[in-house]
């Protein structure tokens, strides 16, 4: 868990890559996700030590993922594993650098389980799961940048692998 001063460092180091790429020029083209062109966005941050997760949700939707974390401990059930599950896994990514998932509907298993050096973008997101208590747990992922950590990429320098991410993210939107 991140400390509250952490948060700030992170969230400031986000803002200033974010800055240099999502301009109100850049907001303007129609491949651009809906969720970035939207007056009450916001993104959140969650890291587990062993990813770090940057999802960009509207602000109507925050309320749902505070109460995910406070109650399973994950803002986002079912999205992340990291080791093998009785529960069935849509994908797995090992050593699988800038993907891009979009439009994906995964239900009653894990999304994706993912292993050393991994970074992906998920776009329009919906995972729904029936818990083993028998309650529903249902959320959509407007956009999030997802990488993992390894020996070489930590809490302290993701950055690195975040901005190349990005730019990704704006070739597939046509923007670069």
């Amino acid at each position: 868990m991140l400390s509250i001063e952490e948060q700030k460092d992170i969230k400031n180091k986000i803002n200033n890559i974010l800055s240099k790429y999502f301009t109100e020029d850049f907001k303007k083209n129609q491949k651009v996700p809906r969720i970035l062109n939207q007056e009450a966005v916001d993104y959140v941050i969650n890291s587990s030590g062993k990813w770090i997760i940057i999802a960009f949700i509207s602000i109507n939707s925050i309320k749902k993922f505070d109460e995910y974390f406070e109650k399973y401990r994950d803002p986002f059930p079912g999205l992340l594993v990291t080791i093998d599950t009785p529960m069935p896994i849509a994908f797995n990514l090992k050593n699988s650098s800038y993907n891009y998932f979009k439009d994906n509907v995964i239900k009653n298993m894990y999304s994706f389980k993912v292993e050393d050096d991994c970074s992906f973008i998920l776009e329009n997101h919906h995972q729904i799961i029936k818990t083993s208590r028998g309650e529903d747990i249902d959320y959509i992922i407007d956009l999030a940048y997802i990488i993992t950590f390894t020996e070489k990429i930590n809490i302290n320098n993701f950055y690195e692998v975040l901005d190349p991410l990005i730019k990704h993210s704006l070739s597939i939107w046509g923007k670069i």
